[in-house]
């Protein structure tokens, strides 16, 4: 969900969708996007904040997370509802203000 979430806002000019495990990697290339980005937006797929805390560990800010299992009931599968994902962007693009 979080990356059909990323690729939606990207498609929308809202941001640019940069790749998690990369900076986990220690991606130069990743550190430096992160490092110029105007605003770094964090989304994380429950409550662990996995990738909060990759973006933590690196030493990068976090200007907005989102948590969205606070928002949508996890589900073991790969199915994507699009108005899930339309939810979540709103919601990023109000209180993230994109």
């Amino acid at each position: 969900m979080g990356h059909a979430v990323g690729v939606s806002l990207t498609n929308l000019g809202k941001g640019r969708m940069c790749c998690i495990t990369a900076i986990a990697g220690g991606s130069k290339s990743h550190l430096e996007i992160a490092e110029r980005a105007m605003k770094n937006i964090v989304i994380n797929g429950c409550g662990n904040k996995c990738a909060s805390k990759v973006f933590e560990k690196a030493g990068k800010r976090i200007d907005y997370e989102i948590d969205l299992s606070k928002y949508l009931q996890k589900v073991p599968t790969l199915d994507i509802n699009e108005a899930d994902v339309k939810k979540i962007m709103q919601i990023i693009i109000s209180e993230a203000k994109l």
